[in-house]
């Protein structure tokens, strides 16, 4: 993917760094709607792009949305008529600034890991031609379900959006190339649905902090949240 240099004044600089917000994404997001092109539009994806996710509510964040992008865009540099389940992985790792694939290095399952895991059990595909005649791919089966599985933890969570965690959870429970991916990479006896209930409402409680201010109940309840994570760590570490 091409890099553009974007340049910022010293005081937002440190700000963007201190925050770690997804520089990338918003800046993507935000050249392509002033391109009015066919992008993503409050994070929810045109049916043009994928027919399968037009009636998914709640709907795709900017980040699930771009990663049905990839998995699409992967199928098709394949030449295969579907995305299925290891696109969608292999996609969500791509996401580097996604804060659900930091939680998961933070168990020490970084992407190069699952990576590896994948290729391991994804079947070999020949070279494609360059040709402008290859139709157009869509999601698999086994990928709709994945997402639907997702999407139906989100509003379980009474979520406004189906964000990555969710779709991580269907790629968890998912029985082809990679649900096997991240249960032979050990993400699944850890990374478990609970720990992903408690990453989204900690997430969630965090970006609230600023419109509930000092709130003596916020801060009990991150705190457990915290606490309950690096017990976890802790108990990853030592079976390592």
């Amino acid at each position: 993917m091409p890099k553009i240099n974007v340049y910022l004044p010293d005081g937002l600089a440190e700000r963007v760094r201190e925050a770690r917000i997804p520089v990338s994404r918003i800046c993507q997001e935000a050249l392509t709607h002033a391109l009015d092109g066919l992008g993503l539009v409050g994070g929810v994806l045109p049916t043009a792009v994928v027919p399968e996710a037009a009636d998914l509510a709640p709907p795709p964040n900017s980040h699930v949305a771009q990663i049905l992008v990839q998995a699409l865009q992967r199928a098709a540099d394949r030449g295969q008529e579907e995305a299925d389940s290891a696109d969608l992985l292999a996609a969500l790792l791509d996401e580097d600034e996604s804060l659900a694939v930091r939680f998961l290095e933070l168990f020490g399952f970084t992407a190069d890991r699952i990576r590896s895991a994948l290729t391991e059990v994804e079947a070999p595909t020949a070279p494609v031609p360059d040709r402008d005649d290859l139709p157009q791919p869509r999601l698999s089966p086994a990928a709709v379900e994945a997402l639907e599985v997702g999407t139906a933890e989100a509003a379980a969570h009474d979520a406004p959006l189906t964000t990555v965690s969710h779709l991580l959870l269907g790629l968890i429970l998912d029985e082809g190339a990679a649900g096997t991916a991240l249960r032979d990479a050990g993400v699944s006896e850890v990374v478990t649905p609970a720990l992903l209930a408690a990453f989204y409402h900690g997430v969630s409680l965090g970006r609230i902090t600023i419109d509930r201010g000092d709130d003596p109940w916020l801060r009990s309840t991150l705190t457990e949240i915290s606490e309950r994570l690096e017990r976890l760590e802790g108990r990853t570490s030592h079976r390592e």
